[in-house]
């Protein structure tokens, strides 16, 4: 996974956006994306709280490897460990976070490649 800055400038935009309008949602484009706010504007952006919280999905509510696919459960889980998404740019906003992935994520039929059990 390589830092791009394209991918965090967008991002940054984003984030900016959630916390003026105080609203999360999601953008469009042609790139994976992860939505995190914390009240704690100092943790959430000097730890690793936000994707801590998407991984955790792996285990609550958990992810099946025996039947892997997108579940809206796991979603953000899923882009976080995807192996093919090679690119990555974050931004953050007043407790707001934004992070880009790229290629996309959590692409139907995929699933097996790229979300893989720990070994």
């Amino acid at each position: 996974m390589e830092y791009d800055e394209e991918l965090a400038k967008g991002a940054q935009e984003w984030a900016e956006k959630m916390a003026a309008s105080n609203e999360m949602e999601h953008s469009s484009g042609d790139y994976g994306e992860n939505l995190a706010m914390h009240g704690d504007v100092e943790k959430i952006k000097t730890t690793a709280c936000a994707t801590d919280m998407w991984y955790e999905e792996l285990n609550d509510p958990g992810y099946d490897f025996k039947n892997p696919g997108f579940g809206m459960g796991t979603g953000h889980f899923t882009q976080v460990v995807w192996k093919g998404s090679t690119k990555l740019g974050c931004g953050f906003a007043n407790g707001w976070v934004c992070a880009r992935y790229g290629p996309a994520g959590n692409m139907t039929g995929s699933f097996p490649e790229n979300v893989l059990p720990a070994k």
